[in-house]
């Protein structure tokens, strides 16, 4: 079912319609752009729900599940022993209670206060690239009772002033991390910290078929164009390591509430041999059963992108900048999907710019796992901080603002960082424009 769009969405269509094919060669509008979805693109309530809301296409007799897996997702687990209904099996060592707390609104989690890490749970965390370490794959800064952290995330942030080639002063900041060990086990030199991404339009990403992304992946290099995109393990997470959203699921309730299922049967969650006191209060079998994990995963799925919004007078020439800055060649505008098991995903043309392949994104954002980075998704863009409060962006939030994030871009991605620099003032605020209109 398609509802209809919001004026000022009628009204983008209508500016791009009637706006000029530049020289440039960028494609003109298309008007389904104003739905990035295709048809199963959500229908905007409030901006606080702009990532809540559910596919338009998903059918009535479905929506009850869909608030069922909803309900689920914003359930906290608590430790064992605990009498149902409540979700026994957390811990022992975690970061969070629920989905829901690291994804606020089904949005973004945000990095800690400059110096401090507070009590509340953020979405982000410490992962270490040694995966056999003392510590396992991540840092748990939570605990179940008679057990001790491994520590806290600590964040220095340092803003130094730059100039465009215009003259205009701009500012960068750089994040220094650190641990605060709770524990005398040692930590890897290396660390990489992972700010919980927005979870709506998975579904449709899930979709794309594998061949369509093949012929993305340039990683010789062929045509020449100093981009090489190459395909991860799988298509989600910030450096594409799971295949699917079941398989994503999983992973999230394991490494970040320490609560097995199937897929991830092991009880002690992310403990090491090395944890003796942790691993002895794991509790026993599986904790999270098929019906939670595959409702979970259906309402994420299940979870439209939000029809497309803009400052129509700048929008246009946003997007030509957008083109001739060759940003397209890794923010891949529109796919089509192909099947999937929920047919209502099917055959759906969407707009999330992304290829989903990995790319060197040069020195400047290379952590512990390296300098390649899955191209994260645009659409949305410019509805972050209106979901939940949250304004930062890149995989460890450490850009304050969309402007900041195209200036961290290196590596594949030096030149259309070194066109953006270039832009008198007007064509960067057309560009910004154009991106928080995605």
């Amino acid at each position: 079912m398609i509802r209809a769009l919001p004026d000022i969405t009628k009204l983008l269509v209508t500016i791009l319609i009637c706006a000029p094919a530049t020289a440039h060669g960028q494609p003109i509008f298309d008007p389904s752009e104003a739905h990035p979805g295709g048809n199963a693109t959500s229908i905007l309530i409030e901006p606080s729900a702009a990532f809540s809301g559910p596919v338009s296409t998903l059918p009535a007799p479905d929506l009850s599940e869909f608030k069922k897996g909803s309900t689920l997702f914003y359930t906290r687990w608590v430790a064992r022993p605990a009498n149902p209904p409540a979700l026994q099996g957390l811990g022992p060592l975690y970061n969070a209670l629920s989905c829901e707390q690291c994804h606020r609104n089904d949005g973004r989690g945000r990095p800690p206060t400059n110096g401090l890490f507070e009590t509340e749970v953020t979405g982000t965390v410490a992962q270490f690239s040694q995966l056999k370490s003392e510590y396992g794959e991540q840092l748990q800064d939570r605990a179940v009772a008679g057990l001790k952290p491994e520590g806290q995330l600590m964040l220095q942030l340092i803003s130094r002033e730059w100039r465009y080639t215009d003259g205009l002063k701009f500012s960068l900041t750089t994040p220094f991390w650190s641990i605060k060990q709770a524990t005398s086990l040692s930590i890897p030199n290396t660390i990489s910290v992972r700010t919980a991404p927005a979870i709506f339009g998975l579904g449709l990403l899930e979709a794309i078929p594998d061949s369509h992304l093949e012929s993305l992946a340039d990683p010789d290099d062929y045509n020449g164009d100093g981009i090489s995109g190459v395909r991860g393990i799988g298509r989600f997470g910030w450096r594409a390591t799971q295949g699917t959203l079941l398989q994503q699921t999983a992973h999230a309730l394991l490494i970040d509430m320490g609560v097995s299922s199937k897929l991830y049967p092991q009880t002690f969650g992310d403990c090491t041999p090395h944890q003796t006191d942790c691993r002895a209060l794991a509790g026993d079998g599986i904790e999270a059963n098929e019906k939670f994990l595959q409702s979970v995963t259906d309402y994420v799925a299940n979870l439209g992108p939000p029809p497309r919004y803009a400052e129509p007078k700048i929008v246009n020439r946003g997007r030509s900048i957008f083109y001739t800055s060759k940003c397209d060649a890794c923010h891949t505008p529109s796919h089509k999907t192909g099947s999937h098991r929920f047919s209502w995903l099917s055959g759906q043309t969407i707009w999330p710019y992304t290829d989903l392949l990995l790319h060197d994104m040069g020195e400047g954002l290379a952590d512990g796992g390296g300098r390649e980075w899955r191209t994260p998704p645009l659409w949305g863009l410019g509805r972050h901080k209106e979901v939940n409060g949250n304004a930062n962006y890149l995989h460890d939030g450490r850009a304050m603002t969309i402007e900041q994030a195209v200036l961290w871009h290196g590596g594949e991605a030096e030149q259309s960082r070194r066109s953006f620099t270039r832009l008198n003032a007007s064509d960067r605020e057309a560009l910004i424009a154009f991106l928080k209109s995605l």
